[in-house]
Parts: structure tokens; C-alpha cells; sequence
């Protein structure tokens, strides 16, 4: 019989040892789930859907998988499969270029941001930066490379370019440094800013977390990590992590993150066992963003 919730990533970290057992002390059977090991045929979800679920997926999907390049191909099928899926919205499958182009259209504050393709222009944008930036590699998650001074950019830059793989020349620069002490991690779960880590005296802690939950709200995350760092004065959302670490996060209000989840993941059971237009009235008052299966 399959799990409640299906945790899903490849191994279990902190994080989700501490999901799972407050699902369980909740009494919501919860397990983890790695990625499917067997081939995914490539035809309409619903034949795929009358043949049995080869995710392997509960009522409730709550994805932590690490590796976003597989993540993003396996949404669809999770997203079928379950009631509802619990993920990072719109940053669960979209890379670094394609989130700054649309955090750009979404009126946020955001650090002044450039494409860059080869070593030359990446020299360009850290000069019009003012020689102080980040690059940031375009798969979700992956560490940022501060560029602190032209000397130190040409040779992140040119290692890449020459030493690296071809995708590596295209990237994220970013004006300015996020680093500890100018930077906090904000997770936010259903909207709601639960908790955060790092320091920075220059944030304003209320508008740090309103910027922290529109965002989850704008890209449609029921489960996002948002940093927002203070650049040159300016408070900005610097970037985003559909799967965030929160460890050593100190909570906000009442509840852990961990505990938060738990509430969400019994919201969400409850408005799926309901009628759609109870369910659906109910979601609007809520502000829940809840996928009914039919």
C-alpha cells in the first residue's frame, strides 16, 4: 500500500529525517522515494496513468529531489500522479536564466543582472558592475563564484570557458557580493516566511520577509528558499532554491518548517477529499493553491 506523502529525494538528509518524523507524529504515513528507476514511456500522461503509476508516487508529493536537471523532467509525471505536489512552483524545473528573466518581468527588487556567453562578455558585465559581482551557473542550487575584483573574474571566467564544459560560458552575472553578513536564506512554505538563516544587520527583517514570501507567491512555490541580500543599500531577491537547506533555520513564528509542511500537507488532504466546489471555495479563501485530482 503506498505512503500518505512520498518524500522524494535520492538520499535523506537532516532535512528530511525531520520531515518524515513529523509527518509521523502527525500519524501521516510518510517515506522517502528516489527517482524512478525505471524507463518512463514518453506517451500521454493518461495512457501512462491507466497503466499504473511508474513513480511510484503517494496522494501528496513533496519534492526534495537534489538534482534539479532530473527534477524538472520528472514534474509532469509527479504532478499526474498525485493530488498535489509540494515544490517550488515555477523554480522546481526553470534554471537560473530563465527565473531572472522572469523575476525581472515580476516588479520584485532584484540586482542589476546580465546573460553573458563567453569570457569577453562576462569581463564586460563585471566592469559595468563595477568590478564587484557573482556569477551564478545556470542549474539551480549550484554554488555561486564571487568575482571580487577583474583579475579574480578573468580567471573564473577563463577557466570555465576553456577547461569547462561547453554550457559552463553561459551564465548569470549579478552585481554585488552576497555573502554572510549582507544575506539571509528565507524559507517560505504556502506563502507564509516560517523561517531563515544567515545574518545581515543592514536587512530590514518585515520587508526582507513580505520580499521573501511574493516571491514564493509570484513563481507559485508551496516550498521555496528565498535569499535576500542588501547590495549597495538596497534590499534585493537575490536568488532562489526550490529545494533549501534549513537545518540550522531559526523559525519566524511558532512553528519549524518542518511543522509548517506538516500543516500544509493536512490542508491540502483536506481540501482534496472534499467536493471541487467546496474544496475550491475554501482554497480562495486560503490563499492554498491546490491541484484536484479528477
Amino acid at each position: 500500500m503506498k505512503s500518505e506523502v512520498s518524500v522524494l529525494c535520492t538520499r535523506v538528509r537532516m532535512e528530511e529525517k525531520r520531515l518524515i518524523a513529523a509527518l509521523a507524529a502527525a500519524n501521516v504515513s510518510a517515506q522517502p522515494v528516489p527517482p524512478s528507476d525505471t524507463p518512463l514511456p514518453i506517451e500521454p500522461l493518461a495512457i501512462n496513468l491507466a497503466g499504473g503509476d511508474s513513480t511510484d508516487s503517494g496522494r501528496i508529493v513533496i519534492d526534495r529531489h537534489a538534482d534539479r536537471t532530473s527534477a524538472a523532467y520528472l514534474a509532469p509525471y509527479w504532478r499526474a500522479t498525485a493530488k498535489a505536489v509540494i515544490d517550488g512552483g515555477q523554480a522546481a524545473s526553470l534554471d537560473r536564466l530563465a527565473l531572472a528573466r522572469l523575476l525581472a518581468e515580476s516588479g520584485l527588487p532584484r540586482p542589476q543582472t546580465a546573460l553573458v556567453l563567453s569570457e569577453d562578455s562576462g569581463l564586460q558585465a563585471v566592469e559595468a558592475f563595477g568590478n564587484c559581482a557573482t556569477l551564478l551557473p545556470l542549474a539551480p542550487g549550484s554554488p555561486e563564484l564571487p568575482l571580487q575584483d577583474r583579475e579574480i573574474a578573468e580567471a573564473v571566467l577563463e577557466h570555465r570557458e576553456i577547461l569547462g564544459h561547453a554550457t559552463d560560458a553561459v551564465s548569470v552575472i549579478q552585481a554585488g557580493i552576497a555573502k554572510n553578513g549582507n544575506r539571509l536564506v528565507i524559507t517560505v512554505v504556502d506563502g507564509v516566511a516560517v523561517a531563515a538563516s544567515g545574518l545581515c544587520p543592514d536587512c530590514d527583517r518585515t520587508e526582507s520577509l513580505r520580499l521573501a514570501a511574493e516571491t514564493a507567491q509570484f513563481l507559485g512555490a508551496r516550498l521555496l528558499g528565498v535569499t535576500i541580500a542588501s547590495i549597495n543599500g538596497r534590499l534585493v531577491v537575490w536568488d532562489v532554491d526550490p529545494v533549501p537547506e534549513f537545518r540550522d533555520a531559526s523559525p519566524i513564528g511558532d512553528q519549524t518548517v518542518e511543522e509548517a509542511i506538516v500543516a500544509l500537507v493536512q490542508r491540502v488532504d483536506q481540501l482534496a477529499g472534499m467536493t471541487v466546489p467546496t474544496a475550491l471555495h475554501l482554497a480562495q479563501i486560503g490563499g492554498a493553491d491546490v491541484v484536484l485530482s479528477a
